[in-house]
């Protein structure tokens, strides 16, 4: 851009470290002057290649499923806590997990912006349904360029899709014919996740399609 990796619980107890500590610096988060649509634009941009989160229709699987790690939370009447975690975990990401790669980059968003991600994770996280009125029309649609900014402009730069992620190479800087973007969206390597276990055959055709069409433009 898997299975899910036997570091999953390593994942789960980071999380919960992350939860306790961004709970006593942050509080319970919650901002009226929030903007939801901003805060789900940053998400689908910055944070969906390796988070799943139904509402935002992501599906990276190299960081936390965000709807697993807070249904309990929203279970349990916690729901007003998750703002504050998950500003905690922004402004301060753990850099002790192993492998390297679970580590989540800092300062992915600053200021406001922080806010309203944090307060768009608390609204969508473990939530039943679908986005509704404006929030609907936020994200990347259902064809080849919408899978691909949904699930993989968070972590590469590809300018027909109007991304900028950095954690992946430059795909403007490369070319690659499609066997070898289909191979690579559904097996992963180099640090990147399997989408194979994630997106369907018929998304994995249409995003590497698009892909192999419109890379090494630059």
């Amino acid at each position: 851009m898997h299975k899910r990796p036997q570091n999953t619980a390593k994942k789960t107890l980071a999380l919960a470290a992350v939860m306790a500590l961004s709970i006593v610096v942050s509080g319970c988060g919650n901002d009226s002057k929030t903007d939801l649509a901003n805060g789900k634009t940053l998400f689908i941009a910055k944070c969906g290649g390796c988070h799943t989160m139904a509402r935002a229709n992501t599906v990276g699987t190299q960081g936390p499923d965000i709807d697993d790690s807070f249904r309990q939370a929203r279970e349990d009447g916690m729901g007003d806590t998750i703002q504050g975690v998950v500003e905690g975990q922004i402004k301060y990401p753990s850099q002790k997990l192993y492998p390297s790669s679970l580590v989540m980059p800092p300062n992915l968003v600053t200021g406001m912006d922080v806010n309203d991600v944090a307060a768009y994770v608390s609204y969508a996280a473990a939530n039943p349904g679908k986005d509704s009125g404006a929030l609907a029309d936020i994200g990347g649609g259902t064809d080849g360029k919408g899978i691909f900014k949904t699930n993989c402009g968070s972590c590469h730069t590809l300018a027909d899709a109007g991304t900028v992620g950095t954690t992946g190479p430059n795909l403007d800087q490369r070319k690659a014919p499609l066997a070898r973007v289909l191979k690579q969206v559904t097996n992963g390597g180099n640090g990147m996740p399997a989408f194979g276990g994630t997106l369907t055959p018929e998304q994995i055709k249409l995003v590497s399609e698009y892909v192999a069409k419109v890379d090494g433009s630059q």
